[in-house]
């Protein structure tokens, strides 16, 4: 194995694009699989998963929030898409532990925004 690794300390968000390897798509086709290898030899790598849909659903929202600006709240309005690899990291956490208001705090939070996709504040 590679000296050099320690799982412990090592961040793969410090890897440069550049050094990233497409390796496969996803079985739904919906994201891309691409590798950094830490260790060829030994078949060490690490693996970054990326969303491709997410561009397409956040200029959807982008479109449709701005649709709805002349338009009024209604009861079961849809007000968010949100894709569920963000939903899943940065909601459901929160959600598991009881947390009820944490949703409506992250989808009123400006850098939230792309994923609304209808105005006002919940």
């Amino acid at each position: 194995m590679n000296s050099l690794f320690d799982p412990k300390t090592f961040d793969p968000s410090r890897i440069p694009d550049s050094a990233w390897e497409f390796d496969r798509h996803s079985s739904d086709g919906t994201g891309a699989v691409y590798i950094h290898w830490v260790d060829r030899e030994n078949g060490l790598y690490v693996e970054k998963k990326v969303n491709l849909i997410e561009k397409d659903l956040v200029d959807l929202n982008k479109e449709q929030y701005d649709e709805s600006l002349t338009k009024r709240f209604g009861e079961g309005k849809s007000v968010a898409r949100i894709p569920m690899n963000v939903f899943y990291k940065e909601i459901a956490p929160y959600q598991k532990v009881g947390d009820r208001d944490h949703l409506k705090w992250w989808l009123n939070h400006e850098k939230n925004k792309p994923y609304r996709n209808f105005r006002g504040k919940i």
